[in-house]
């Protein structure tokens, strides 16, 4: 099934209240993003078509369309923004640019060091898009309540920024050979 027509068609009229998968904060989403090594950006994206599938009984796999998500990113993005849109909401998130720059950024870790070190940065155009979905979120009675980092969210975000950190560091300061 297209998707397009899916969710022109599909059971949208449904009106029980469904949790939307969305980061809470910005710093939520940044400390994840980094400390996790770029893995809770794909996780959010996984939840994100995963929502979608659900809300719109769209014939798709949610984990195929994150495995090859430089393809399906662009129509995510443009999901939620239509989304947001449909329920009364506004966002500056352009889905276009935000695609673009997610693709440029993460295609960066080819290069030679230092310069693959931003790779490590390939969260920053989905801040907008996380943020619509936040929005989104906020529009559903089921999402309310929903607290700051738990306890795993803070180890990640603690240890693996620190391991960031030190990469980083070490990638411009080497310990020098005695």
């Amino acid at each position: 099934m297209e998707m397009n027509a899916a969710w022109n068609n599909g059971p949208a009229a449904q009106t029980r209240p469904r949790y939307i998968p969305a980061p809470d904060s910005l710093g939520k989403f940044i400390a994840l993003s980094i400390g996790s090594f770029g893995i809770y950006p794909a996780l959010f994206i996984y939840r994100q078509w995963k929502y979608f599938r659900d809300k719109y009984a769209m014939d798709i796999s949610p984990i195929w369309r994150t495995v090859f998500g430089y393809f399906w990113i662009y129509p995510l993005f443009r999901l939620i923004r239509d989304d947001l849109e449909k329920q009364g909401g506004k966002t500056a998130m352009q889905p276009a640019v935000s695609a673009f720059l997610f693709f440029l950024i993460s295609i960066t870790y080819r290069l030679p060091e230092p310069w693959s070190l931003i790779a490590l940065s390939a969260f920053l155009p989905l801040i907008p898009v996380a943020m619509a979905a936040r929005d989104l979120a906020a529009m559903e009675p089921a999402n309310e309540g929903r607290g700051a980092m738990g306890g795993w969210e803070w180890i990640i975000a603690i240890m693996g920024g620190a391991m960031v950190a030190f990469t980083i560091l070490i990638t411009f300061f080497p310990i020098p050979e005695s």
